[in-house]
């Protein structure tokens, strides 16, 4: 303690008792020091704790944050999926058009068919 009460530049008092030679320091400026010490443990504390909550608010962010990373990767497997299940269904369509293309030259033959048949036999029957 005499160390640290030198670096304050408190006054120091010397004193014999008994023959023996102490270093003591006057009761105000002790008290001062007291004072000192535990204005500097009550600052300690408060920081501990603020560092502490900082602490916990940081852990709480990256929770947050790692949600976010999840659902982020979510979100681009199902548009991957979704993609897929696009490109299935135009292939699909695709296919169905070029079905559809080479039979509409049959239906439409079919229709001109029908057609002339029914006007036949309207001027058939007219005829008649």
């Amino acid at each position: 303690m005499l160390l640290n009460l030198t670096a304050y530049s408190q006054p120091l008092v010397e004193f014999t008792h008994e023959g023996t030679l102490y270093v003591g320091v006057p009761v105000p400026t002790w008290e001062q020091v007291v004072a000192r010490r535990l204005d500097a443990n009550d600052l300690n504390r408060n920081r501990a704790r603020v560092i502490a909550f900082l602490h916990s608010d940081v852990k709480d962010v990256e929770a947050i944050a790692e949600t976010y990373r999840k659902d982020a990767e979510d979100y681009r497997e199902r548009e991957t999926a979704a993609i897929f299940e696009r490109d299935q269904a135009r292939i699909e369509n695709n296919r169905l058009q070029k079905l559809l293309r080479r039979r509409t030259p049959w239906a439409t033959a079919m229709k001109i068919h029908l057609g002339i048949l029914v006007l036949g036999a309207a001027v058939f029957i007219a005829a008649r």
